[in-house]
């Protein structure tokens, strides 16, 4: 009997199980039809959402994706939710499932929510994080995600970071074809310009939104009223123009879309052309419901164009004051956010970086062993260098040896062994030094003192600008003064070019010019075609005889 029961038992969970997992997959399916048109049409994807049954979000997985949603529709709907709950069941689910790209959209919600509750620093530390997953994950909410830093910055009064961020935005919009977004932003950014006073850039980008297509009733107005806005900002001349486009914008769409702002430039317009009926009215009106340092700066404006200096002066002073009383509310503001929040902040970064601690870790073993790597690989390069370099000046010395050989064996009278006689010390040391070094090459010690010093003669030999000095006298001595003549003629040619041109001229081939240089023969041939070149070229008084020197 009790195997019977048992097996019911059993059966009951599967049948249960069944018709959750089938409840399950028809409430998924009911979220991506949300999903479809939540942007298209968000107030009937919020109406939805709201009437989900909460018995039905059986799972987490579920209930994550109800609050995603469920936030996104509010967002898409205006609706301003300072409550940071809704935001932060999705997040707590998604870091850890479900992908990086609603991790990133659950975090840009949660910052918004903490945007709405005025807590900034906690609203661009989530937004921080949504920005760097979705640069890699979700161009369009990582453009959304520059908009939302921007207005955070403006709040927190950080005009360099807010232009930046949503110049950042605009970019990417752009770059992703995300054509509405983009002239939200550009709309934006217009709209940060005229706040930074560079009316003339702001203009610009107004000019190309009203001209461009597929404008809708809300941008077109919100641009023609900055556009009206901006042109008063900039001269008195504009005024007319300014008029029309307000009178237009009250006419197309009614005052939804009209500022205070807006109308105060409207009535400073109006005072320009004249217009004293309709000014009064509109100033009255403005006054009753505006006691701000707006109302005090358009009053000032307004009593400076007519000439009332006292009123001008005394709206000045109000518009002023209010001026300090904001900066030193934001400095204050800063401030007490900076002194308070400082270690709050430092704990949350820490929290968010422990969760990715045995990544961070194996970042580090990784690293290490990297630059170990790198280390390993510089010191046996360095080994190969010093070898190379080795093998190299031994070559040097062997080639200067048998040179100096040869010359013994010229005419005592010949350039090249008047030259070779000028080093005879420095060849004698050097030949006794390599034959010495070549007999006690397995004495470590002894080998690397001789070597030293036949580095050190040949360096001499390269860089004796004394002797540099006599070769040239003793090449004008043979030559009819020609590097005198190579010097005044041709002011360009380089020290080395005339260097390349002495050894030539002493009978010297490019394989020993270069162990004299210390230059690869490629080098010597190439200085010597620039000679050639710069002789041909600028035709100098004694061309046949450089020409007949160089061979």
């Amino acid at each position: 009997m009790s195997y019977m029961k048992y097996r019911l038992y059993l059966i009951l969970i599967l049948l249960l199980n069944m018709l959750c997992g089938c409840t399950s997959g028809i409430v998924h399916d009911h979220f991506d039809d949300v999903e479809s048109y939540i942007f298209s049409s968000p107030d009937s994807a919020l109406t939805v959402l709201e009437n989900v049954e909460r018995d039905l979000l059986t799972t987490s997985h579920l209930r994550a994706r109800h609050a995603l949603l469920h936030a996104m529709a509010l967002d898409k709907n205006f609706i301003d939710v300072s409550e940071d709950s809704i935001a932060r069941v999705a997040v707590d689910y998604y870091k850890n499932h479900g992908g990086r790209k609603n991790y990133a959209r659950a975090l840009y919600y949660l910052g918004v929510a903490y945007y709405y509750q005025r807590d900034y620093n906690r609203a661009i530390l989530e937004f921080t994080k949504a920005e760097k997953i979705a640069e890699r994950h979700d161009s369009l909410y990582w453009g959304m995600v520059k908009m939302i830093q921007a207005d955070t910055y403006r709040e927190t009064y950080n005009e360099v970071e807010q232009l930046k961020c949503m110049q950042d935005a605009s970019k990417i919009f752009n770059e992703i074809s995300a054509e509405y977004y983009f002239k939200v932003a550009e709309l934006r950014l217009a709209q940060i310009l005229i706040d930074q006073f560079e009316y003339d850039s702001a203009e610009d980008i107004l000019r190309r939104l009203l001209c461009s297509e597929n404008m809708t009733d809300a941008l077109t107005a919100h641009c023609m009223r900055c556009y009206a806005y901006v042109k008063v900002l900039q001269s008195d001349d504009n005024a007319e123009e300014a008029i029309e486009i307000f009178d237009g914008i009250l006419s197309d769409y009614g005052e939804k879309y009209m500022t205070i702002q807006c109308y105060w430039a409207y009535a400073y317009a109006l005072n320009v052309v004249g217009n004293t009926s309709k000014l009064k009215e509109l100033v009255q009106y403005l006054i009753k419901g505006d006691t701000s340092e707006l109302s005090s700066y358009w009053q000032y404006r307004i009593a400076r164009f007519d000439g009332r200096t006292g009123d001008a002066l005394k709206f000045l002073e109000e518009s002023n004051h209010r001026d300090n009383e904001i900066i030193t509310t934001a400095l204050n503001q800063t401030l007490s956010l900076t002194q308070r929040d400082y270690y709050a902040t430092q704990t949350e970064l820490m929290e968010y970086k422990s969760r990715n601690r045995m990544w961070m870790l194996l970042s580090i073993m990784i690293t290490m062993l990297l630059g170990l790597f790198v280390v390993l690989h510089a010191v046996a390069r360095y080994v190969r260098r010093v070898n190379e370099e080795k093998v190299a000046n031994l070559l040097y010395a062997e080639e200067l040896i048998r040179q100096f050989k040869l010359s013994q064996e010229e005419d005592s009278a010949s350039l090249k062994n008047k030259f070779i006689n000028l080093y005879k010390s420095q060849f004698d040391t050097l030949r006794v030094l390599c034959d010495e070094y070549f007999m006690n090459q397995c004495r470590p010690d002894a080998e690397r003192i001789l070597y030293r010093k036949v580095v050190n003669i040949i360096n001499e030999i390269r860089t004796d600008t004394c002797d540099r000095s006599q070769f040239e006298r003793m090449l004008n001595d043979a030559y009819d003064d020609v590097m005198v003549h190579l010097r005044a003629e041709l002011p360009d040619l380089k020290d080395m070019d005339l260097a390349v041109f002495g050894y030539l001229a002493i009978g010297f081939d490019a394989t020993t010019i270069s162990y004299l240089m210390n230059k690869s023969i490629n080098t010597v041939y190439i200085r010597k075609s620039r000679i050639k070149s710069m002789i041909e070229n600028n035709n100098p008084p004694h061309r046949d005889q450089f020409f007949k020197i160089m061979g």
